[in-house]
């Protein structure tokens, strides 16, 4: 949702309120272009992954493991569905702490997942039933981002008989800005990532697609601070310790398959 301002505040004073809301998630302030702002809400981590294995020259997803992939997007809205309340973590085990839907397809159905799982399921569990509907929730993701303008929706024949469809940026700035936060928050030792930043690289490189950001040689290189940005403490970055406990189990759970 866009939302533009005629009347702004003063410059510090508008600086200020953009460092608050940056730091509770609420909006990338990135997007801000002189004295012209633009109020954006931050892509979900769901979103955010498929635009990263999206290939943009073929229009489609990337080939990758099936499994993996599927367990990495559960885990996604695990992280989602934490960030909204909805639900607790323990250090093995995951639990519905608000069954209240979100009014979103995908949160709501790995909500009502959990539910039927009793309410509480090992991070393993929950992450192996979620991955079951992954071909359903990347549907699902795909037309929200087409449906808010990200991407555009486009039918081909194959064969005469074979209806393929093709997705491509209508603006490359979403898949940009996802990128450019990655590249600098990779490149830069001395950067200090926001929490939602954290889970990202950590998704990323658990789907091995850590290629649609940087080159081979630079993957070789900064590997290493990969690996480092994804396991920092979530804590220091002025998140809950629910939200802590369930990042740790949900990379330690991918990383065991």
């Amino acid at each position: 949702m866009l939302f533009l301002c005629k009347k702004f505040p003063p410059r510090a004073e508008f600086t200020a309120w953009a460092g608050v809301f940056k730091k509770l998630q609420f909006l990338d302030t990135d997007r801000i272009i002189g004295r012209k702002i633009k109020i954006i809400a931050m892509l979900k981590f769901s979103e955010e992954l498929l635009l990263l294995a999206l290939d943009e020259n073929s229009g489609t997803l990337r080939t990758m493991p099936e499994k993996l992939f599927g367990l990495v997007l559960a885990g996604a809205v695990l992280c989602e569905l934490a960030f909204a309340k909805r639900i607790g973590a323990t250090e093995d085990c995951v639990f519905v702490s608000d069954p209240a839907p979100m009014g979103d397809f995908v949160c709501d159905d790995a909500l009502s997942a959990l539910s039927s799982m009793g309410g509480k399921a090992s991070t393993a569990d929950a992450l192996s039933e979620i991955s079951l509907r992954s071909d359903s929730y990347i549907a699902s993701i795909l037309n929200a981002l087409v449906s808010r303008g990200v991407l555009a929706k486009h039918g081909e024949r194959l064969l005469w008989i074979f209806d393929r469809e093709r997705y491509t940026l209508s603006s490359d700035s979403d898949l940009r800005a996802v990128k450019q936060r990655i590249s600098r928050i990779v490149r830069n030792p001395d950067s200090v990532p926001s929490g939602h930043d954290v889970i990202l690289v950590s998704l990323m490189d658990s789907a091995g697609l850590a290629d649609s950001v940087f080159s081979p040689d630079e993957i070789k290189k900064f590997s290493p601070r990969i690996r480092a940005v994804a396991k920092m403490d979530l804590i220091a970055r002025s998140l809950s310790e629910t939200i802590a406990r369930l990042h740790r189990a949900v990379i330690n759970a991918i990383a065991r398959i």
